[in-house]
């Protein structure tokens, strides 16, 4: 039996224990005082009667009084009897309904049974304690579909944040994101558009294959959901304050519902999912503020740490690398025993430019010379500033030959450059040390490098010269241009002379 049905005929029996104890101690009492009045009435016969006749009265009205209390004692014991029965019967009939209700209302929770309440007829007040019942049932089977619902997002939501987690960059991101999106949600329906580095421009990163959700917005500005900073649903396109770009959609009339992607605070994209028209997609949009949630956060985690990095590795005012991050790639190259060149580049008279025009267009020179070498250099060149006005180049796997014909045109490109700008006019002194498999320490190399490069100054600048082994003076070789006069240096100590 079901405990809550036993509980319940426990509490009727326990509310009849006091009616029994009631009636016995009426019908104890009655007995008890029937024995006293005939007691009393044998002693007053005794004492007052002095013939036959007074004795007779006497004794019919003892006889009466006993018949009275006799009648009435019985009729109190017939009462009681039967209100018993009757007690009984209802306990019967009551637990049987109160069981029968409750086995209904744990078949309503579990399930097996579907009942609108609405229909079902009030008799009495236990059909109305039976209507609370299954109303209570439905209440307490809505709540557990929706903490089931709740669940099932959180595990979702745990899925996402574990998967992002492992993602290292933006494109690791994204292509988590479709996966979700292919699994929880219509993705021939939806589309992802994020918004680039000037926030100026919306581009779609994940497209649908449905042409009818592609979203033609152009920039945050003019996206409702971005510029609310909030999820906002459209339950028809054709609707008067429905955004704009639903109408013409190849597919015709739509519903659709736009959740903001929020990345460090600001609102610069928007997930984008369409339905059918006066059918908006409102079930998927919990997963999808998770997913957009997470994603945020994770992509706001990358860009953050890029940026350390960048600003890490990086010259603030060239772009170029830093001497320290050029150190470790020479390093790694060293490590790997490859053949590579390493040439140190300084800018000529320099400090003269400074002082003559000003340190607003020194550091102009310093970035245009940037852009002249990284244009001019293959992309796996490393570029590097390495302090001041100089600057330093590694070209794995690139000869001395090599590696002063791409230098020479690092020269050449940058007196084309200085001819087309407005500004003053600069050259550059390059010296060039090559490591064959690992051959001479780092220190050495840049040692060589930097000889070089002074050898080149001291010999008129605007020049290419490559570090020697141990000559006793420069040697000639062949020009690599009209302009360029290459030389061979001596590795020797050399005075360093400025600019």
């Amino acid at each position: 039996m079901d405990p809550r049905g036993t509980r319940l005929q426990i509490i009727f029996l326990a509310s009849l224990a006091p009616m029994a104890l009631l009636a016995a101690a009426f019908g104890l009492g009655t007995f008890t005082v029937l024995r006293q009045v005939h007691a009393d009435l044998d002693q007053v016969a005794s004492a007052v009667a002095q013939s036959h006749a007074e004795r007779a009265v006497i004794a019919s009205f003892a006889a009466r009084a006993t018949v009275r209390w006799l009648t009435g004692l019985g009729l109190f014991w017939v009462v009681g009897s039967a209100t018993l029965v009757i007690q009984v019967l209802a306990y019967r009939r009551f637990s049987r309904r109160i069981t029968r209700a409750a086995a209904r209302a744990q078949r309503i929770l579990t399930g097996e049974e579907e009942v609108d309440v609405r229909d079902l007829p009030i008799r009495d007040p236990l059909d109305r304690l039976e209507q609370k019942l299954e109303e209570l049932g439905g209440e307490i089977r809505e709540r557990r579909r929706r903490l089931e619902s709740e669940t099932r997002h959180q595990q979702l939501g745990a899925q996402i944040q574990q998967a992002l987690a492992m993602s290292e960059s933006e494109a690791e991101v994204l292509a988590v994101t479709e996966r979700v999106l292919e699994r929880g949600v219509a993705t021939a329906r939806g589309s992802l558009l994020l918004a680039d580095s000037s926030r100026a421009h919306m581009h779609t990163i994940i497209s649908p294959s449905d042409p009818c959700g592609v979203c033609p917005v152009e920039s945050p500005s003019r996206c409702p959901a971005v510029r609310a900073g909030r999820t906002v649903i459209y339950p028809s396109s054709s609707d008067l304050d429905a955004c704009p770009r639903l109408q013409g959609r190849p597919g015709g009339p739509c519903s659709a519902a736009c959740v903001p992607v929020t990345i460090m605070g600001h609102a610069v994209g928007v997930l984008h999912v369409v339905g059918e028209d006066g059918a908006p997609p409102v079930s998927e949009l919990l997963p999808l503020e998770v997913l957009t949630r997470h994603l945020g956060v994770r992509i706001g985690m990358i860009r953050t740490l890029e940026t350390a990095q960048l600003q890490a590795e990086r010259d603030p005012l060239t772009g170029l690398l830093n001497r320290r991050t050029l150190t470790a790639r020479v390093t790694e190259i060293m490590a790997a025993g490859r053949t590579f060149s390493f040439a140190m580049l300084d800018l000529d008279h320099f400090k003269r430019l400074n002082d003559t025009a000003g340190h607003e267009v020194g550091d102009q020179a310093l970035r245009r010379f940037a852009q002249v070498i990284t244009r001019t250099l293959r992309p796996t060149d490393v570029i590097a500033r390495y302090g001041g006005e100089e600057f330093a180049a590694v070209l794995p796997d690139c000869n001395e030959q090599n590696a002063l014909v791409a230098l020479d045109r690092v020269r050449q490109a940058l007196a084309a450059s200085c001819a087309r700008a407005l500004g003053p006019t600069f050259t550059v002194s390059v010296g060039v040390a090559t490591s064959v498999h690992g051959d001479m320490s780092i220190d050495d190399l840049i040692l060589n490098a930097d000889r070089a490069m002074y050898e080149a100054k001291r010999a008129g600048r605007d020049r290419v010269v490559i570090a020697g082994c141990g000559a006793p003076a420069p040697v000639v070789v062949a020009d690599a241009s009209p302009v360029a006069r290459l030389t061979l240096a001596p590795a020797a100590d050399r005075a360093r002379e400025p600019g």
